[in-house]
């Protein structure tokens, strides 16, 4: 593996360093199109010039000739000329360069009597420059680049540069600046800072570098530490990233996200300070409960530990830089009447529907609550009638937690609907989701003191269930003195049940984690130490491990107190024992070593049913915990510190709980963490996961746009079969930081969200300032790519905005490109032009065109030759899906010429002779001449239209002339045109005779076709 250590740019001020193309033939689109838009090419050295040479590129005031160890700059500006020598001191001299990237064209030369066409290369690589150090130089737009990339164990210090002809200076910018003896330093050249840096699984990671002068003048590199064995890759972006909280304890626990991109958040807080605005149903953390002690008017969030948390919900605008609204949410209390936000969700009209758990008896609810009451319990109990009488809250005074279930309008100035959702039990967890019906559902877990219903032993003791329907799956728990789960859904507006169930075992805890709704199911996640959960026929596994035997009878490490996870799907629409559709255990099945565990902490679910379920495991594929072949990491990388595996994982079931794939992700240098903590899906079903990083900086990852920072957090996408990472990054900085929301828009932009007491990577926060003193802050971010835009279509010479069939024409705007650069041999298939370009497709009327050239900021195709007259729908698309779009207009034809570098002067040949292009001398010395009066020359064009062959789509080989012929005039004056027609893709040929009247000088030149004329400003030199 080879590492690119050190990346140069050299960039001659007020100078062009561009690719031209030297044929007296026909011109490639390469030399004709804008100049200072192309990469450089690079032609080998066969006769042209100086034997030393391996390699020469020339352009617009510049020839440049490389060999192994050196590289000599001619520059020509004006009347002004220089040469600067750069030399690789101590590099190899009997290397040879090879040239890489054949492109389209020759380079032709008269040598003798002899007519010479040379390749062309966009690279030029010279081998082993020094030991383990190879050096390639190539050029994108106006400059020329140059990489050395160095093996695994080679030292950038080897490097050493000298010059001739200029001086060296490293100026405030870190560039380098080579000063030449010229007015006001316009000839300098300039070598941009280095920029260095490395893979490490594929992710980015900068090195410090910079350029350092010697007292004898030599050049060297000055790199930082890094490892010498990593690739290079190219960054996605971090959009915003901020944090969210005030001066104590801030935890933002669940994210949602509107049809506009606004984020909806919820938690809890302990600061007074937490950000609020204006007009919110609690712009103020609530009083403290008086009734349980707190001082009167005193709020009961407070500095330290000793404060009480409150809920707080915050809706943030698309672009992260707004508070749409923030407020608290919850009742008063001192001590154990807390308020915590867990859940949330958004419907179709923007309202934030938000579960949570509450210990407050005065937490907001609304008048038509479905419960009333928090932690119900009866006040008194007939014994006449062996019922309870009244209702009363529980909550007052006790540890107990209710969930409750609250609706806010989309400005949080209302609160629409509030009701606890509960029984007289603690509430331990709550999610929620809501169905394009705008169904609600719930799932949690709830403590029941004892097994039975309200008319028994519930009813004696003043106390009730949870709320379920006649349709449940368990309408009552199987065993009490612990927790069980519960799945509810409830009809729009919450008021009435649909569905509601408890799901747990006979003997011991079982917690609902995660919960997921898809193709009509409701699907919940968890962990749980009962030995005899509810499973179903053909489930993954169907208990815990056996731990041995006792004298009472068989032991699982159940029973030991080892949790295990599990999944269930329920379809809502059924009763009974037929609404379980499946059941399982998520664990191994034997132990090689102590007590194994097992969790589920996050589930996503597909339209077709399919359920993706992430959680951490310790038990290794050795000991039965279900991975497939081919997958990412079949078997777990057991940690070096640990004989236990200690990992996450993501596993995906069928509609009924068979197994599809499932894969292990974690670190192999350490064991812990929370596994796999938040899962989502995008529209071809990739797998997005995140947690906070357990290992030491060795997570699969892969275009990163952060680098391991000691802690924080992961984010990771793999593909649809588990068996590769196609993004993954770390978030977060130097400790522990905890994503609890993950989110995927329909352009698959990445919204995180969860809480932290590390440093952030900040980019257009809402808040850069981590207040909570060393306690947990919120955090919210989004990553993605840059947007991208098209801002004009016209016709690439002249910019006509009019194009035409058969037309090269530009498209610019920005984020339109990965990268830059023409079209390559490679592209073409079959003689094929290609229709795309590193993904980068154009479609105009949903009809592909040809790709020639690609950057972030502009695209060149040729337009299909049955483009129709009207309006044109042109659409940018990178792997098939479109990222840009513009309206253009088409007519029959859009005629123009090509021009040398940008213009003003016409793209032109002379038919013979020793030099091939006409135009003044200074324009590419050594190459272009004057058009002598009477003189044959060769104008090229584009957009002429159709000829008397027909293009055949897609085809290299265009042919076919134009009649009637083009009026073209020559200083005003009527040139007599021997030739027009096509002689390659796009291009038309004008063989002329110059008028002989014209005077010496600059000369305007135009041609008129089907009534349209080409650009204005056209020049052609003429000198008798």
């Amino acid at each position: 593996m080879k590492t690119r250590i050190v990346r140069g740019v050299v960039t001659p001020l007020s100078l062009f360093l561009t690719a031209v193309f030297a044929s007296a033939q026909s011109p490639s689109p390469a030399a004709l199109l804008n100049g200072g838009k192309l990469p450089l090419s690079f032609e080998p050295n066969q006769g042209q010039t100086d034997t030393r040479v391996q390699f020469v590129s020339r352009g617009a005031g510049y020839t440049i000739f490389l060999s192994p160890a050196s590289a000599t700059f001619a520059l020509h500006r004006d009347a002004e000329s220089a040469v600067v020598r750069m030399d690789l001191l101590g590099a190899s001299t009997t290397t040879e360069m090879q040239p890489e990237g054949r492109l389209p064209g020759v380079t032709s030369y008269l040598m003798g009597n002899t007519r010479r066409n040379l390749p062309t290369y966009a690279r030029a690589r010279a081998h082993a420059v020094y030991p383990g150090i190879d050096l390639v130089y190539y050029g994108t737009q106006a400059q020329l680049e140059y990489d050395f990339v160095l093996a695994p164990g080679a030292e950038p210090s080897r490097i050493r540069m000298k010059f001739a002809g200029a001086t060296p200076v490293v100026d405030a910018s870190g560039d380098l600046v080579l000063r030449l003896a010229s007015k006001e330093g316009q000839g300098d050249i300039r070598f941009r800072q280095p920029v260095l840096y490395q893979l490490v699984d594929k992710v980015r990671q900068p090195v410090s570098g910079r350029f350092r002068i010697d007292g004898s003048q030599e050049v060297t590199f000055e790199a930082g530490s890094y490892d010498h064995g990593r690739e290079l890759v190219i960054d996605p972006v971090l959009v915003y990233s901020s944090y969210l909280g005030g001066s104590n304890i801030s935890q933002i626990n669940a994210m949602a996200l509107n049809a506009a991109g606004d984020i909806y958040v919820t938690g809890a807080t302990e600061a007074i300070n937490y950000p609020t605005t204006t007009g919110v149903i609690e712009p103020t953390c609530p009083l403290g409960n008086t009734q349980l002690g707190a001082p009167a008017g005193v709020p009961k969030c407070g500095e330290g530990e000793s404060g009480t948390p409150a809920a707080f919900v915050s809706k943030i605008s698309a672009d992260g830089q707004t508070l749409l609204y923030s407020t608290y949410l919850g009742g008063g209390g001192n001590g154990a009447a807390s308020d915590y936000g867990t859940g949330i969700a958004v419907d179709a009209n923007d309202n934030a529907w938000v579960v949570g758990l509450t210990s407050s008896n005065d937490f907001p609810i609304t008048a038509n609550a479905y419960l009333a009451f928090c932690n119900p319990v009866a006040q008194g109990f007939n014994f006449g009638t062996s019922s309870n009488y009244g209702e009363i809250s529980g909550c007052i005074g006790n540890s107990t937690r209710s969930a409750f279930l609250v609706q806010l309008n989309p400005t949080g100035t209302t609160e629409l609907y509030g009701t606890f959702l509960g029984g007289s039990g603690d509430t331990a967890t709550a999610q929620i989701v809501l169905d394009a019906a705008a169904n609600i559902y719930v799932a949690g877990s709830v403590y029941t003191n004892a097994v039975g219903t309200p008319a028994s032993v519930f009813a004696s003791g003043g106390a009730f269930n949870y709320p379920t329907t006649a349709s449940a799956y368990q309408p009552i728990v199987l065993g009490g003195g612990f927790y069980s789960a519960f799945v509810t859904k409830l009809a729009p507006g919450g008021r009435s049940l649909l569905y509601s169930t408890m799901f747990g075992g006979p003997y011991q805890h079982t917690f609902s984690n995660a919960l997921a709704v898809n193709a009509g199911k409701i699907f919940i996640g968890g962990y749980t130490r009962d030995p005899s959960l509810p499973t179903t026929a053909g489930a993954l596994s169907r208990t815990c491990p056996s731990a041995g035997s006792t004298a009472a009878g068989p032991k699982t490490i159940c029973d030991s107190g080892a949790y295990q996870g599990f999944v269930a799907a329920f379809d809502p629409t059924k009763s009974g024992a037929a609404s379980l559709n499946f059941s399982t255990y998520l664990n191994g099945s034997s132990l090689t070593q102590g007590n194994e565990t097992s969790q589920v902490n996050a589930l996503a679910a597909d339209a077709a049913g399919n359920v993706y379920a992430g959680g951490y495991d310790t038990y290794t594929s050795a000991e039965g915990f279900p991975t497939t072949p081919g997958v990412l990491q079949p078997a777990c990388l057991v940690a070096n510190n640990s004989s236990e595996c200690g990992t996450g994982f993501v596993t995906k079931l069928s509609p009924l709980g068979g197994l599809l794939w499932s894969s292990f992700y974690g670190s192999p240098s350490s064991t812990g963490g929370s596994g796999v903590a938040a899962i989502a899906l995008d529209s071809a079903n990739n797998v997005y996961i995140a947690a906070n990083n357990g290992g030491l900086g060795d997570y699969p990852l892969n275009n990163g746009f952060q680098s391991f920072g000691g802690g924080g957090a992961y984010i990771t996408e793999l593909s649809s079969n588990g068996s590769q990472v196609l993004f993954g990054s770390y978030y977060g900085g130097n400790a522990a930081t905890y994503p609890t929301g993950l989110l995927l828009d329909a352009s698959g932009n990445i919204y995180l969200a969860g809480y932290t007491n590390a440093y952030l990577p900040l980019v257009n926060p809402l808040q850069s300032t981590n207040h909570g003193g060393g306690f947990a802050e919120g955090f919210f971010a989004k990553i993605g790519t840059p947007v991208a835009a098209v801002t004009l279509v016209a016709n690439a010479e002249g910019e006509s905005l009019t194009i035409a069939p058969n037309t090269w024409v530009e498209i610019k705007g920005s984020n339109l490109a990965p990268d830059t650069r023409i079209w390559a041999a490679s592209d073409f298939v079959n003689n094929q032009m290609p229709k795309q370009l590193d993904g980068v497709g154009v479609t105009m009327n949903g009809e592909s065109t040809y790709v020639y050239y690609i950057s972030p900021s502009q695209v060149n195709v040729l337009t299909p030759p049955d483009l129709a007259v009207g309006p044109v729908q042109v659409k940018v698309t990178s792997n098939g899906i479109t990222v840009a779009s513009f309206t253009a207009q088409a007519q029959t034809t859009s005629p123009s010429f090509f021009v040398f570098n940008g213009g003003p002067y016409v793209a032109a040949a002379h038919v013979g002779g020793v030099m091939p292009f006409v135009g003044p001398t200074t324009l590419y010395p050594g190459l272009t001449t004057p058009a002598k009066p009477g003189e044959i020359v060769v104008l090229y064009g584009n957009g002429f239209g159709s000829t008397s062959t027909p293009v055949v789509i897609g085809s290299t080989t265009q042919t076919g002339s134009l009649s009637p012929l083009p009026v073209i005039t020559i200083g005003g004056i009527p040139a007599t045109v021997q030739f027009a027609g096509l002689v390659a893709v796009g291009q038309y040929q004008f063989n002329v005779v110059v008028p002989t009247s014209l005077a010496n000088g600059d000369q305007s030149v135009a041609a008129t076709y089907a009534g349209q004329t080409t650009q204005a400003g056209t020049l052609i030199t003429i000198h008798n």
